[in-house]
């Protein structure tokens, strides 16, 4: 018997390993398909709001501690689900709050307080018009429960309080402001919060009810302190009273709060120790300006009366305070406000001393004060690092605006643009606005108790150095028109004592080519023909920087005009050298 070759064998069990992958194979219009070759996964447009982005991240001052906030972006405002991340960097312990956005340590790095909005998307639909139902939960965690004020919280994690039974939209759940110990864990919440704040000492946190907002407009996203505004004009409106809000101050040590009643604006002096705050209610006989001393949790009244207080303002060394007191004024659209300022609060409240009198400027009786103009409250009040100057916006005093209905045959629809405007009819109506409300700073000398103009309308732009010593101004009125040039200005020097003006730069290009005041307020930095300029106000002369050794000019600016340089990285500590930046060096 011949055995078989090879080559048949082979073929054999070729057909017959094909007849058993046959059977296995799903009979024709099966609904099982076979599996697609892997490969990358083409984007859709669903897949663009599933897409999440990092805001508020905050280190703790010991920096141990982490936080920030994961939340959906390319999605309707309101729907953003933000999660709060509480992060130990030692441990790498994470603490997720579902909601939670606007960290905020203390500076002892023992606490945190952030905003917690779990009805936001709610809120977001009955705003544009839609249900207010309860929507989507969010990812993560279960919310934390709301509280009573002051009580503890849920700790995130936890399953909170179930909502009403049956059908219907579900009442939208109130916004507050949850304390968290980093040690303990301890949750409390307070409702309805609209700022907050540490002492510089972490002895105390205030918090401030939502409604009435402060003067100075809103600072960081949800909670803190409501900033200082600058003194600089702005386009700030006018506070609108009453502003007053119920705030609770939570001493940190002993857990005990004490409510105060219709506060305004509020502010921790540089130490911590002083809380100022004003206070603007329904009824305005017992409004006033108050400060708390966290040392022996003494209130005492600085200055009281019938009239809204507005801009609270702290000198640098918290012993000094400054504040607009006002009243509306019949058919006019500005407060009449008198601007008060006590150089020396620590001895007003000392026991037994006789109290100094507050510096009182009165537009009405001030010396070189324009006629018909009043001392605005739509620009904030920022005081000279020396304690002698507070410098505040003056504005014309106008007719309120004519609110009263009229019929479309009335109201004017045609715009009128003459060609002797400075700036096209476009431009006008995007800064309506803000010029209606626009400030011309101004300075009050307290220890003189003289008023000095700064700014008019031949130089409407005013930057004051950090010290208050020297201001640089910026007239432009003879370059708007120029189409030839960018745009440019004359820049002087001011001198914040007695208003005089001193020509630094005639035809200077702004924007790039100008890198402002010195931190300590001893010069100003310009680019001009390829160098970098330094102008000592003190010597009243412009010194040129590195001059023939290196060009900083940014050769790869391709627009038309002069080059710009490319800038400067900062400072030294000493204040003695400037860190100029070239195209891949630094120089000093």
């Amino acid at each position: 018997m011949r055995a078989l070759p090879t080559r048949p064998r082979f073929a054999l069990s070729l057909v017959l390993a094909l007849i058993f992958l046959s059977a296995l194979a799903p009979a024709p219009g099966s609904a099982q398909v076979a599996a697609p070759t892997p490969g990358k996964k083409a984007m859709t447009v669903d897949d663009y709001s599933k897409w999440s982005t990092i805001s508020g991240q905050v280190l703790s001052a010991d920096g141990k501690w982490l936080a920030y906030v994961l939340e959906l972006t390319n999605v309707m405002p309101g729907e953003t689900k933000p999660l709060l991340h509480i992060l130990n960097l030692g441990t790498n312990a994470d603490v997720a709050v579902d909601d939670a956005t606007a960290p905020v340590f203390s500076p002892d790095s023992k606490w945190i307080a952030y905003q917690v909005d779990p009805g936001a998307a709610q809120r977001a639909r009955q705003a544009r018009g839609g249900s207010g139902g309860s929507g989507n939960a969010p990812s993560g965690n279960a919310p934390s429960a709301p509280t009573a004020p002051g009580q503890a919280a849920p700790a995130a994690g936890q399953p909170g309080q179930q909502g009403p039974r049956g059908g219907g939209t579900a009442p939208i759940p109130p916004r507050r402001v949850e304390l968290r110990n980093l040690a303990t864990g301890v949750v409390r919440s307070w409702e309805e919060i609209g700022t907050f704040a540490f002492a510089t000492t972490s002895s105390h946190l205030v918090l401030r009810r939502r409604g009435g907002e402060a003067a100075a407009p809103a600072g960081r996203r949800g909670g803190g302190m409501p900033p200082q505004a600058p003194a600089a004009p702005g386009s700030t409106p006018a506070p609108t009273g009453p502003r007053g809000q119920d705030a609770v101050l939570l001493d940190l040590k002993t857990g005990r709060f004490l409510l105060l009643g219709s506060v305004a604006d509020y502010a921790f002096n540089r130490n911590g120790a002083l809380l100022a705050y004003t206070v603007d209610a329904a009824v305005k006989d017992g409004n006033g300006l108050f400060v708390f001393d966290a040392r022996n949790g003494r209130v005492t009244p600085l200055d009281n009366d019938a009239k809204d207080y507005n801009r609270l303002a702290w000198n640098d060394e918290g012993t000094a305070l400054a504040v607009l007191k006002g009243t509306e004024v019949e058919k006019m659209r500005e407060r009449d406000n008198v601007l008060i300022a006590f150089p020396d609060v620590p001895a007003i409240l000392k026991d037994g001393d006789r109290a100094p009198k507050p510096a009182l400027l009165d537009p009405a009786k001030a010396a070189g004060f324009p006629k018909g103009w009043v001392a605005s409250d739509r620009a904030g009040l920022a005081w000279s690092d020396d304690g002698k100057r507070v410098f505040f916006g003056i504005k014309e005093q106008v007719p309120a605006p004519d609110t009263t209905r009229k019929s479309t045959d009335e109201a004017a629809d045609v715009d009128v643009w003459n060609t002797n405007d400075d700036r096209v009819q476009s431009f006008q109506m995007v800064r309506a606005e803000q010029d209606r409300n626009f400030t011309f700073r101004a300075a009050f000398d307290v220890v003189a108790g003289k008023f000095v103009k700064l700014a008019d309308e031949t130089m409407r732009e005013l930057d004051v150095a950090p010290d208050g010593v020297w201001a640089v101004g910026l007239d432009t009125r003879a370059y708007l028109r120029d189409e030839k040039v960018l745009p440019a200005g004359d820049y002087y020097r001011v001198n914040t004592s007695t208003g005089e003006r001193t020509l630094i730069a005639k035809g200077q290009l702004t924007g790039r080519y100008v890198f402002g005041i010195h931190p300590r307020g001893t010069r100003f930095l310009y680019w001009k023909d390829g160098t970098v300029l330094a102008y000592d106000f003190a010597a009243g002369r412009a010194l040129t920087l590195g001059a023939g050794k290196v060009d900083f000019t940014d050769t790869e600016y391709d627009h038309p005009g002069a080059k710009p340089s490319y800038g400067i990285a900062g400072y030294t500590s000493d204040g003695k050298g400037v860190i100029v930046n070239h195209r891949y060096d630094l120089w000093l």
